[in-house]
């Protein structure tokens, strides 16, 4: 397989940096025949982005000894620079060298302290030593730093801050971050609601579900939260209501949409939280 130079830059300078090694192998051949085509474009020109490419190629091979070569190979060339110590790091995160690994990121971040993409590296070798204050320190400084981050990101800052019982206001307004960067989100929706709900903010998670039951497209799961934290509540009438207004809103369904597995499910436990709320009370 011969693959041009000027593909494999563009894959090292692209992709490659937001992209499993497995995900671009199967996007561009066997892993095994891009790292042949690397290493032919190395032994005609040596630079220092083949071989940082090249590297984590071996890495996803789980060839750490030659993931390793490659980087004191680039090291030799680009001495300590940030790109450098920070694909070193990430071979001896995998290598199981925490404590190396930790340096390396921290050679790169004294380059490049605002590098979103190795702090979050260096948080998961903290976690993993169970520095988990100073890893949270790093997500925390990670939000800033990435321009596009993903959901999962504040789920995971979400994760360890409860994991340390920091405050309930820490990790809505940690959430609050992700909402103000995607807007309304089902699964940073469905985390603030757990926040509220585990904390005991009952009020606040109903606010929540009244303003999502009355702007979504699918009203119906929001209608029997709402249903469920209004029992919490002792407002059993109010529940009744919205656990009602959540089959209504199903009936409105077409009748493709209505007749899915995940809808039966949905007006199934509707149906049983309505039928439990207005059973007669047993006789004594």
């Amino acid at each position: 397989m011969f693959i041009h130079r000027s593909f494999l830059l563009r894959l090292f300078l692209g992709s490659a940096l937001a992209l499993p090694c497995a995900a671009l192998a199967n996007a561009h051949g066997d892993l095994d025949g891009i790292i042949a085509s690397v290493s032919q474009e190395l032994a005609q020109a040596p630079s220092v982005e083949l071989l940082l490419l090249r590297a984590r190629l071996h890495l996803e091979h789980r060839d750490h000894v030659s993931a390793l070569m490659d980087c004191a190979r680039a090291r030799v060339i680009a001495g300590e620079s940030a790109a450098v110590a920070r694909c070193l790091g990430q071979v001896l995160l995998a290598d199981d060298q925490p404590e190396d690994a930790i340096a390396a990121f921290e050679r790169a971040l004294r380059q490049h302290p605002q590098d979103g993409e190795t702090l979050e590296l260096r948080a998961q070798v903290l976690r993993q030593l169970a520095r988990d204050e100073e890893a949270l320190a790093d997500l925390d400084r990670r939000e800033s730093c990435l321009p596009h981050p993903q959901p999962q990101y504040y789920l995971d800052r979400l994760a360890m801050q409860r994991a340390l019982s920091r405050a309930v206001q820490e990790q809505l307004a940690g959430i609050d971050q992700g909402r103000r960067r995607f807007g309304t989100l089902v699964v940073l929706e469905e985390a603030a609601l757990r926040c509220e709900v585990d904390h005991g903010l009952l009020d606040a998670a109903l606010a929540r579900l009244q303003h999502l039951a009355t702007t979504a497209t699918r009203p119906e799961p929001w209608l029997l939260q709402q249903g469920d934290v209004l029992r919490q509540l002792d407002r059993p009438q109010e529940a009744q209501a919205a656990y009602r207004a959540a089959l209504a809103a199903l009936e409105q369904l077409p009748p493709a949409r209505r007749q899915t597995a995940a809808t039966n499910a949905l007006a199934a436990r509707v149906q049983a939280h309505l039928a439990d709320l207005t059973r007669p009370p047993l006789e004594p």
